[in-house]
């Protein structure tokens, strides 16, 4: 399945070669707000699912969901744990041994040497009413009595000795919902918590643009467009020249902004939406540019800007593919007339305001 889906996205076939996947699928397979594409990853997917009859067997016992045996791997199960928070009442429910109830840790967590004292099925079955009735709990001990058990054990009895149960029945909280209730789709969000977005990836897909300007726009994020530089560097060209000054190497900053041909195509563009102080110079990075520049136009006009930088980006490309591949060097005049045609087939998309492009027009 997911060599279908990578064919499909990189060469719209039903099989391709690495060489033409521009960017790694786990990052693909990222959330758009962290810089992927938004496809789903299927593993941790098909675990997000699953976790639903874990949930079910904790919060619906007697069901007959919950009785359906559920596969999951060391990491997923541990996930799951951290992501419950049990309020204990009558202790019914909540598994003394492996379930975290005492102040959101469990007592394999806590005490992992007196846990491995203890039978897998004791763990699995003893509940926090029975084990605390009669500290009936101590005769689960059946292991070796070592140091590191003796003194776990000693640190766990000071603090189930202080446990009061209570009539009302356990509750159990999903920590990834406003509602405390378990959803698969939260669950699978909750596996990409605490990775890092990608700058600009999350005011790529806000902007107004056409998906395929968007999409080649996201790779130039990822710092993984074809570019003679890039090309040389696999060996796949002779030479880094760039294709529209042929003086400096073309990387990604290059070409499209620190670029004279590009510079001066960016300066006229700007300036005729009044941004001409925003020109790039020599030194500036694309996506720095970019997220700096945007915060000093007016929220009101800063969508534009975003659909501007997307668009000129787009007309600098095709221009310099068509140098490389077709031998077309058309004059600058000529890419500008083409890009402002772009542009209002952009604005009879709404893709594009023109009372905000263009105040005075």
């Amino acid at each position: 399945m997911v060599k279908i889906m990578r064919a499909f996205l990189w060469q719209g076939t039903d099989d391709v070669q690495g060489g033409k996947c521009l960017v790694a699928w786990n990052a693909v397979q990222r959330p758009l707000e962290l810089g992927g594409l938004g496809v789903p990853n299927i593993t941790l997917f098909s675990q997000a699912l699953r976790l639903r009859w874990s949930w079910h067997a904790l919060t619906q016992p007697d069901s007959i969901s919950s009785q359906f045996p559920v596969v999951l791997d060391k990491n997923t199960l541990a996930f799951f744990r951290a992501s419950v928070k049990i309020e204990l009442g009558n202790g019914t429910q909540i598994k003394f041994w492996t379930d975290p109830w005492i102040d959101g840790h469990s007592i394999q967590e806590l005490a992992p040497n007196l846990v491995q004292a203890v039978s897998k099925i004791i763990r699995k079955r003893r509940n926090v009413a029975e084990a605390l009735h009669n500290r009936s709990w101590l005769r689960d001990v059946t292991g070796a009595r070592t140091f590191q058990v003796i003194a776990e054990y000693i640190t766990i009895r000071q603090l189930v000795d202080t446990v009061q149960l209570h009539q009302a029945p356990d509750r159990f909280s999903w920590r990834w919902s406003t509602d405390g209730m378990f959803s698969s789709s939260s669950a699978y969000k909750a596996f990409f918590t605490g990775q890092i977005a990608i700058p600009g990836a999350k005011e790529l897909w806000k902007t107004r643009a056409p998906n395929k300007c968007r999409f080649f726009f996201w790779t130039l994020l990822h710092g993984r467009c074809w570019t003679a530089a890039r090309l040389y560097r696999h060996g796949l060209r002779d030479n880094n020249i760039c294709a529209l000054c042929s003086q400096e190497a073309e990387d990604i900053d290059h070409l499209f902004l620190s670029c004279v041909y590009s510079r001066e195509f960016w300066f006229k563009i700007l300036r005729r939406c009044g941004w001409q102080l925003l020109t790039p110079m020599a030194q500036d990075c694309l996506v720095d540019w970019w997220l700096h520049n945007r915060k000093r136009i007016p929220k009101p006009r800063r969508r534009c800007f975003d659909s501007i930088t997307i668009l000129i980006t787009w007309t600098l490309w095709l221009e310099r593919n068509g140098r490389v591949f077709r031998n077309e060097q058309r004059r600058p005049a000529t890419v500008l007339n083409w890009f402002w045609q772009e542009l209002r087939l952009w604005k009879r998309a709404k893709l594009v305001d023109w009372s905000l492009l263009f105040p005075g027009e």
